[in-house]
């Protein structure tokens, strides 16, 4: 079986500057993942002329950009995709063995802030297939689309590891070095593709789930 290769993926398009939290993070990468490659992506070598990416970036949805983006580059790369709030805390090889792998947060819904896959994993190509054949705008996120093709697929060689693993802490949940003894990320909940933070804020407090019952 293909290892997930040691390449840290992110994103940073549109005209704000990247944030010092972000910065602070990335240093946290280059910390405990030394030997990983971290390749930004942005407009010079992302899919710009893709119809979501491209309606969602005229747009200015940053965020949306990024969603497809993300699964865009596990499906040609592999690696890890990491958002610029998520914070690495220990090294990450111990995933490196997984086909693939996600995590929960406290509310038990699979988050898109950290993914990791081999090149061509059948569920990051089953989500890149959800954008290809529908215009999926708005409240339709890479959570969302994540969790439905996990489920679909039911695939045991995709891991999703609990809460504890890489989102100890609830957005506004104060963090202290207990709940953080056993991670080895921590997402800051940042909401740095303003102005559509509210959106996902809204998005992540509702779940979403209902809002798409199947995508595939």
């Amino acid at each position: 079986m293909s290892a997930i290769p040691k390449i840290v993926h992110y994103i940073w398009v549109g005209p704000n500057p990247i944030t010092p939290l972000a910065v602070r993070c990335i240093a946290s990468w280059k910390k405990y993942l030394p030997d990983y490659k971290i390749k930004l992506w942005n407009e010079t070598n992302s899919p710009m002329d893709h119809h979501y990416v491209k309606a969602m970036y005229e747009k200015g949805k940053w965020a949306f950009v990024s969603d497809y983006i993300r699964f865009w580059v596990l499906a040609n790369e592999g690696g890890i995709y990491l958002d610029t709030d998520m914070e690495v805390l220990k090294p990450l090889d111990d995933f490196l063995g997984q086909v693939g792998f996600v995590g929960r947060s406290k509310s038990g819904h699979i988050e898109s802030s950290i993914i990791g896959a081999i090149p061509q994993a059948d569920f990051v190509q089953k989500a890149l297939s959800v954008y290809d054949k529908d215009h999926v705008y708005n409240l339709v996120t890479s959570p969302v689309v994540l969790q439905n093709v996990i489920n679909e697929l039911n695939d045991i060689s995709i891991k999703i590891y609990d809460y504890s693993y890489f989102f100890p802490c609830d957005e506004g949940e104060k963090v202290d070095s207990s709940s953080l003894a056993n991670a080895y990320t921590n997402h800051h909940w940042a909401e740095s593709w303003v102005p559509h933070a509210r959106v996902r804020k809204l998005a992540r407090r509702l779940g979403l789930m209902q809002i798409i019952k199947k995508f595939v």
